[in-house]
């Protein structure tokens, strides 16, 4: 877990890290409204929300990263 100053945002890229956090959503929040990208691109974002936000937001773009018969 590293803290990213230009992102304002701290990152979880270990999969057990990722995993804890996604597990404890009352400790854990993906809320970031100082953030480059909320302020860049208005609220909200798929990585600056939680729960059904978040969800809604994903329903829309997770079909075209399913994995694909090769």
């Amino acid at each position: 877990v590293a803290f990213v100053p230009c992102a304002n945002v701290w990152m979880a890229t270990r999969w057990d890290d990722v995993e804890f956090i996604t597990k404890n959503p009352d400790i854990f929040s993906a809320e970031a409204p100082t953030s480059p990208v909320a302020l860049s691109f208005g609220n909200p974002t798929i990585i600056t929300t939680d729960g059904p936000v978040h969800k809604q937001l994903r329903a829309g773009i997770e079909p075209e990263y399913r994995p694909r018969p090769v």
